[in-house]
């Protein structure tokens, strides 16, 4: 299932039973809907996140942008497969793109502004000290 570089960079594994049984899929489904990351909650089937226990307004961009940094959980997403997972290709401007909308993520997130570090010339990822 992960053999590829792609699949592993995604988090995806091969170390799972098949079929998995309803209380692993129940399990992982749960898992996946929210993120935590310090004061940061991100919550997928409500499409909200909060700071501090405030609500901070995301575009929809914005939010799978973040959703997918997070979910990585502190390893790297390389900025072709944010631009794969957000506009279904690489753009040959993806990195500018991708630049303007984590920085608007930042300014939005104001004081946790720090829970999206830039690898330079990689990606970005969940800052360590957040990722669980």
């Amino acid at each position: 299932m992960a053999s590829t570089p792609i699949a592993r960079a995604i988090g995806m594994s091969d170390r799972r039973r098949n079929p998995p049984t309803g209380r692993e899929v129940g399990t992982d489904l749960r898992s996946a809907a929210m993120i935590h990351a310090g004061d940061l909650v991100i919550d997928r089937e409500r499409f909200l996140v909060t700071a501090h226990g405030r609500p901070v307004r995301l575009t929809f961009l914005e939010f799978n942008a973040l959703w997918a940094i997070a979910e990585q959980d502190g390893r790297v997403i390389p900025y072709e497969l944010l631009a794969e997972r957000l506009w279904g290709d690489t753009a040959p401007d993806a990195r500018r793109r991708l630049a303007v909308i984590v920085s608007r993520i930042r300014a939005k997130l104001d004081d946790q502004a720090d829970v999206i570090d830039t690898v330079t010339r990689v990606g970005y990822r969940l800052a360590p000290s957040l990722a669980a």
